[in-house]
């Protein structure tokens, strides 16, 4: 029997189901995430060769509001992942039934190793940032970026997936907000100002993540990969520098930050090496660093949106995008073999580790972060 994680009511009355429950059989499990189970499945009142669907079962109730809400406002959007049905499969468990896509990218590029060429990287780049700037224009935060929620579909196109840590601008309780910045962005994809314990998000996170995305696409590898929340900030501070009040003023406002400034790790690593490394892996191609930094800026307020990046000169010039992704599809179809991707490495995106628990304090009277160093099993440098 499948070992169902703890369920959480679920509020009937704010949440219409479309359909019932035998309307999909399910045919076979496609993975397992922080807050829900995807399975395969048909409908039974189709030919069941004709579609399949995506069934995905949650079980936390402020997830599958906050996914639904989301996607009912995103239903045109062409890069956003559809929806198609919301049932019930009990009073506590509510399923979401969605397209079926092909692979998401984490797979494709970090696990296949699968190198993209320049014309069709630009064409899967700019329907990314065709869908960011879609769902920043309806008032949406994402809130997990990263490649396992960038799909490509049967047909090229290319899909966001997972708004399960969304966050619609509107007026909201303290306590909803509290709980969405709790839940905010995966370890490797987290900006500066979230592991510094910032709680007045914005879009600037999801950008900071698809800069992180994009870096993927050349590198095949992650760009910055700690275990635990305080290793995340040392990895980029090494890279990066040290957030100081210099490059963002607002910076000083949080208390993980006048916390961190005077550690080792912090005074040592000065000087932002980032360019450095961006030009090693696109070989100096300028517009195509240049895209990447202009995402990848510690200081949130400098980060260009998706809208403005839409017309960088990185999609011009003598080698424009692809028309389609036909030729990649191909060659996906053409792999040796379908590498199942471990549930652990998608999981490792959400921090779920909890030796997190032990870098992290939660402080009670304003919700920033101090990390706390235990001098006999931790050192002050960064290795």
């Amino acid at each position: 029997m499948e070992e169902i994680p703890q369920e959480e009511e679920l509020v009937e009355e704010n949440i219409s189901p479309t359909a019932a429950k035998d309307d999909y059989m399910v045919v076979s499990s496609l993975g397992t995430g922080k807050f829900a189970t995807v399975y395969r499945a048909v409908h039974t009142g189709e030919d069941l060769s004709s579609m399949f669907y995506a069934v995905k079962r949650n079980y936390h109730a402020s997830v599958a509001e906050r996914e639904i809400k989301a996607l009912k406002k995103l239903e045109e959007t062409k890069n956003v992942v559809k929806m198609f049905d919301i049932m019930y499969e009990n009073p506590k468990v509510l399923s979401i039934v969605l397209e079926l896509c092909r692979e998401d990218f984490f797979n494709i590029l970090i696990v296949k190793k699968i190198s993209i060429g320049l014309p069709e990287m630009k064409n899967v780049i700019y329907q990314f940032l065709q869908g960011l700037q879609a769902i920043h224009s309806q008032k949406i935060i994402h809130g997990d970026i990263k490649s396992a929620n960038l799909l490509i579909s049967f047909d090229g196109v290319i899909k966001i997936c997972d708004f399960g840590s969304s966050i619609v601008c509107e007026p909201v309780e303290d306590a909803s907000l509290e709980t969405a910045t709790n839940e905010i962005c995966g370890l490797w994809y987290k900006a500066p100002e979230v592991l510094l314990g910032d709680v007045n998000l914005s879009d600037k996170v999801d950008l900071w993540a698809a800069g992180c995305v994009i870096f993927e696409f050349w590198s095949n590898q992650i760009l910055f990969k700690g275990n635990t929340e305080r290793l995340q900030l040392i990895s980029i501070t090494q890279t990066c520098g040290f957030v100081s009040e210099e490059i963002w003023e607002g910076v000083k406002n949080l208390d993980a930050h006048r916390y961190c400034k005077y550690r080792m790790w912090a005074r040592k690593y000065l000087t932002n090496h980032l360019r450095g490394k961006l030009d090693r892996v696109t070989s100096s191609f300028q517009p195509g660093t240049d895209l990447m930094l202009s995402l990848l800026n510690l200081n949130p307020d400098k980060r260009k949106s998706a809208e403005d990046l839409l017309a960088h000169e990185f999609f011009g010039g003598s080698n424009p995008p692809a028309d389609n992704l036909s030729k990649l599809i191909r060659r996906l179809d053409k792999s040796l073999q379908d590498v199942e991707v471990p549930t652990y490495l998608h999981d490792a995106c959400f921090c779920v580790d909890k030796k997190v628990e032990n870098d992290v304090k939660e402080m009670p009277d304003d919700n920033s972060k101090l990390w706390l160093i235990n001098e006999e099993t931790q050192t002050e440098e960064a290795e």
